[in-house]
């Protein structure tokens, strides 16, 4: 599975973060983490620890002006009082080809997988489109930044998929989304 993953988010090959969340939360519900930059790729070794809870991780998903993955990440002004069901309702009755997950803050991070690598700025801008369009979100990936991965802990994750009926999905339920939902970009 651990490879799997790895190869979906192929990302920046230079460095990923590692961090750990702490028990603080922003005004705002937000949850916290420390992180730290680690040189060199997230590699299967890595996504298995991430898998076993053994660490988490975060990846950018540019590389050499392509990528493979995208992501909207929705942080909503108020943690306490969100629900994701309206973003997987759109995605739903739209069939459009993302896949939502639970973010460690509580967000959502609305992905989509490429079956090849392509140009970073044609994937931002028309993932920027369908955010003004759809989900009015403050941040699309790539952004030069890394955004934290699925899945940390994998049978007792709070970072899952859910699927477009709003039920959520265990790592092969997501696995078996992305499949179904990868694009040509």
């Amino acid at each position: 599975m651990q490879g799997k993953l790895c190869k979906l988010f192929a990302g920046y090959q230079t460095s990923h973060v590692q961090f750990s969340l702490t028990e603080e939360r922003a005004d705002n519900g937000k949850r916290q983490a420390q992180y730290r930059t680690v040189k060199g790729p997230a590699t299967v070794d890595i996504w298995k620890q991430h898998l076993n809870g053994k660490l988490r991780i975060g990846i950018r998903p540019e590389h050499d002006g392509l990528c493979s993955w995208s992501c909207i990440d929705v942080d909503p002004a108020n943690y306490k009082d969100y629900s994701q069901k309206k973003y997987v309702d759109i995605i739903a009755k739209y069939k459009l080809p993302l896949i939502p997950v639970l973010s460690k803050s509580g967000g959502l991070h609305i992905f989509v997988f490429f079956t090849k690598p392509h140009n970073v700025d044609e994937i931002k801008n028309k993932l920027c489109e369908l955010n003004e369009q759809y989900f009015l979100a403050n941040e699309v990936y790539p952004c030069n930044k890394t955004i934290n991965m699925p899945y940390a802990n994998h049978t007792q994750t709070r970072e899952f998929a859910y699927d477009d009926e709003n039920y959520p999905l265990t790592l092969e339920g997501f696995i078996k989304q992305v499949e179904k939902k990868i694009i040509k970009p």
